[in-house]
C-alpha cells in the first residue's frame, strides 16, 4: 500500500500553497475614506464653478447688450433731434427716388430703402414708421401683397399727397401678363390691386403708368375713368411699341375700344404730362386743359394733322420736349402745327437713323416765331 502511494505522489507537479494578495503603501479603508472625501470636495468646487461660469456668461450677455445701446445712444446719428433725423431720412427717400431707378431684390428702390431704415435702431424704426411723408410713393406691381399696399396707405397718413407708381413688366416681372388667353387676371388685379387705392384718388399727386404691353395701363383706365383727381399735377403714361408686333397685347391696338378716357370727373391742377409710345387722345385721352409742359417720347408717329389734335385740348401749353421721330409729316400736308402759347421747345432723344430722317416740321406761337423740329 505505501508502495502504491509513492508511486502516485510521483506522476505530477507539487500542488503549491495558496498565496496571500499583497497589500501596497496606503491600500487601506482609511485610503479610501480620505478619497471620497477629497472626490467629493471637488466635485463640489466644479459645481460652484460651474454656477459661477453660468452667472459670468449672463451678466456678460447683459452687459453686451447694454455695450451696443450706449454705443448705439453715443454715435452722432442718435444725439440730433428727431425732427433733423426726420428731415435726413426724407433727403433720403428723395434722393433714391431720383438716382435709383433699378429694382434690386424684387422691390422698387423706395421701398427697399424703407425697409433697411426701420431695421438700423429702434428709434429709426419709430420715426420712420411715424412719419407719413416717408411712405407717400406707393408703387404697385402684380406681385406685392395687397396688405402690403394697405399698410402703406395707412402710414401716408389722410392727407398727405401721393405719388403712385405702377409697374407691369418694365422693372417688374412680365410673366404674369403673358397669358392672354386669362383676360381675368388683369379684372383680378384691378380687383385687389386698384380698387383698394381708388379711395385715395382725391390725394393723388402724380400718377406713373409703365407696361411693356397695353392691357395692363388699358384696364385701370376704365377704372379711371369716372373718377376726379382734384389735386393731381403731373402724369406719366408708358407703354409697349404700337409698331412692333412682338410687344405684348397688340390685339388691343389692332382692335381699340371705344373710350380710352380717365379722369372724367376732371383734374384741375394737372400740368404736367409725359406720354411714350402710346398714340393720344387714340388710346389715352386725359383732361388736357390746364397742361403747360408735355413731354412725348417714343415711337409714335403722329402726322403734322394728327399731332395738331393731340395738342389742340392745351390751350396754356408753353413747354413741349420731344423724341425727333413723334411726328413724321406726310408729304402732301401742311407741316406747320400752331401753338399759341408756347415758350419752348426741346428736341430730344435719339436722332441718329441715318438711314431715314422724317420731313423737317415747325412749330409756331402766336406772334409767328417758328421752332423748328426735324
Amino acid at each position: 500500500m505505501a508502495k502504491s502511494t509513492r508511486c502516485l505522489r510521483s506522476r505530477g507537479p507539487p500542488i503549491p500553497e495558496p498565496i496571500q494578495p499583497c497589500k501596497l503603501p496606503g491600500q487601506t479603508h482609511e485610503h479610501l475614506h480620505d478619497l471620497k472625501t477629497k472626490q467629493t470636495e471637488l466635485e463640489t468646487r466644479v459645481s460652484e464653478l460651474s454656477r459661477d461660469l453660468k452667472s459670468a456668461e449672463v451678466a456678460l450677455k447683459r452687459t453686451r447688450k447694454q455695450v451696443i445701446q450706449l454705443t448705439n445712444d453715443l454715435a452722432p446719428v442718435n444725439r440730433i433731434s428727431d425732427e433733423i433725423l426726420s428731415s435726413i431720412l426724407r433727403t433720403a427717400c428723395h434722393l433714391t427716388d431720383l438716382h435709383c431707378t433699378t429694382w434690386r431684390q424684387g422691390l422698387p428702390p423706395r421701398l427697399l430703402f424703407l425697409l433697411r431704415i426701420t431695421r438700423v435702431t429702434r428709434r429709426w424704426r419709430t420715426l420712420a414708421l411715424a412719419d407719413p411723408l416717408l411712405w407717400t410713393r406707393i408703387d404697385v406691381w402684380h406681385d406685392v401683397p395687397p396688405r402690403i399696399l394697405a399698410l402703406q396707405l395707412k402710414r401716408s397718413g389722410n392727407t398727405a399727397p401721393l405719388d403712385i407708381r405702377f409697374d407691369f413688366g418694365c422693372e417688374s416681372s412680365m410673366d404674369p401678363w403673358l397669358e392672354i388667353s386669362q383676360y381675368d387676371i388683369y379684372e383680378k388685379f384691378c380687383d385687389t390691386h386698384v380698387e383698394p387705392l381708388l379711395p385715395s384718388v382725391h390725394r393723388w399727386r402724380t400718377l406713373h403708368l409703365r407696361s411693356a404691353g397695353f392691357l395692363p395701363t388699358f384696364n385701370i383706365f376704365a377704372r379711371l375713368r369716372p373718377l376726379a383727381a382734384p389735386v393731381l399735377e403731373m402724369m406719366y403714361v408708358g407703354t409697349g411699341n404700337m409698331y412692333n408686333e412682338e410687344t405684348p397685347h397688340m390685339g388691343a391696338i389692332q382692335c381699340p375700344d371705344d373710350d380710352y378716357t380717365v379722369f372724367t370727373g376732371g383734374a384741375p391742377k394737372l400740368v404736367s404730362l409725359h406720354v411714350d409710345n402710346l398714340e393720344f387722345p387714340r388710346f389715352f385721352e386725359p383732361p388736357v386743359g390746364n397742361v403747360r409742359t408735355l413731354c412725348v417720347s417714343g415711337n409714335i408717329m403722329f402726322s403734322c394733322r394728327e399731332f395738331r389734335m393731340a395738342v389742340a385740348g392745351m390751350q396754356g401749353l408753353e413747354e413741349l420736349i420731344i423724341d425727333p421721330y413723334v411726328v413724321e409729316p406726310e408729304w402732301d400736308e401742311d407741316r406747320v402745327v400752331i401753338i399759341p402759347s408756347i415758350l419752348s421747345v426741346v428736341v430730344t432723344g435719339d436722332d441718329g437713323w441715318e438711314c431715314y430722317k422724317p420731313l423737317p416740321w415747325i412749330i409756331r406761337d402766336a406772334g409767328g416765331k417758328e421752332y423748328p423740329v426735324g
